[in-house]
């Protein structure tokens, strides 16, 4: 005679909530590596940090653009500070825009 399989239930009901609460212990680890992660990597590109090559490289563009200096002697031309050189070209050129004082655009017809 053949015999019969039986399925307990509270086998299956013990299976399911140990499978549950382990898919639920997982999750929850890999959101909590997620976001240590991702706060890590966030700290790492907002760090002040830099190494000192670029930190000479910044210094040096920061001097060039905020300091008088001679390019070329024998012509006369010499550089000055960045602002300085925007403060001059306002004033040259009005701090109004072309639409303001009724003037086309260049290349408008």
């Amino acid at each position: 005679m053949a015999q019969q399989d039986r399925i307990s239930n509270a086998g299956v009901a013990v299976v399911g909530g140990v499978g549950t609460v382990l898919l639920l212990v997982i999750v929850l680890g890999l959101q909590v590596l997620y976001y240590s992660m991702t706060e890590a990597e966030q700290a790492r590109k907002e760090s002040p940090v830099v190494s000192p090559a670029l930190a000479a490289d910044i210094t040096q563009q920061r001097e060039r653009l905020s300091g008088y200096r001679v390019v070329d002697p024998a012509k006369g031309i010499v550089a000055i500070p960045i602002d300085r050189a925007m403060d001059l070209v306002v004033r040259e050129n009005g701090s109004t825009s072309p639409e303001e004082k009724g003037r086309e655009a260049p290349g408008v017809k």
